[in-house]
């Protein structure tokens, strides 16, 4: 049996009812993909190329070596990023019992990760040249108003993207403990895009990964 005529799209007319594609395989030997393996698979590549991001800027300083002047904010940055993408990735399981999605859900998950990526290839530097020195310092106050802005604007879309996923599609609220944190941390990153002064950096860094990682690193993966 061909395998391709296992899958279908269906148009719908009526009712508001957009096209329809089944993401399940009508050979009985193959078996079926579920929703949550088909969308989760794209998600898991862009933050799998985050974290590939990460490890390829860490291997690029430790071949520059004493070329590299180090620094606090840029490391708290990074860890924060890692924490944001790990964290992205699990809550992704929450998805594994929706049996429907659409285009614009799928715009908006995608949006929402490729802003941290975009965060984590600009935290560290990317071009090291075979001489001269490294600042990271300097690379940070550069691309402070670009690392935090994308963050912000992720902070923006995650309730968005939780109204419409989980208000619009089963009557359920979000969370106002996460509301209120993500409001804070958006204040946050919008104060660390302006503000140059070090020790407020360190400090707003120091209290964002103080008040989130204690909080994540219990949640639980149950299969």
């Amino acid at each position: 049996m061909d395998v391709a005529k296992g899958w279908t799209a269906e148009l719908q007319f009526g009712g508001g009812a957009g096209p329809a594609f089944d993401t399940s395989f009508a050979v009985p030997d193959v078996g079926g993909m579920s929703i949550f393996e088909f969308t989760f698979a794209l998600m898991a590549v862009i933050l799998g190329l985050a974290l590939t991001q990460v490890a390829s800027s860490f291997q690029r300083l430790a071949l520059a070596g004493p070329r590299v002047r180090w620094a606090p904010e840029p490391m708290m940055l990074t860890l924060l990023l890692v924490t944001i993408i790990v964290t992205l990735w699990l809550s992704g399981w929450q998805l594994r019992s929706e049996r429907e999605t659409t285009v614009g859900l799928m715009l908006l998950a995608i949006t929402k990760l490729i802003l941290p990526y975009m965060a984590t290839a600009a935290a560290l530097p990317e071009n090291i040249g075979p001489e001269g020195k490294v600042d990271l310092l300097a690379h940070y106050d550069s691309t402070r108003r670009f690392t935090y802005g994308t963050l912000s604007l992720g902070l923006v879309l995650g309730p968005v993207y939780d109204t419409v996923r989980l208000y619009w599609a089963s009557g359920k609220s979000i969370v106002l403990l996460f509301l209120a944190l993500n409001l804070a941390y958006l204040a946050i990153y919008i104060m660390l895009m302006w503000v140059r002064v070090r020790w407020v950096n360190i400090v707003a860094l120091a209290l964002v990964l103080a008040s989130g990682v204690p909080t994540l690193l219990p949640v639980k993966v149950v299969g």
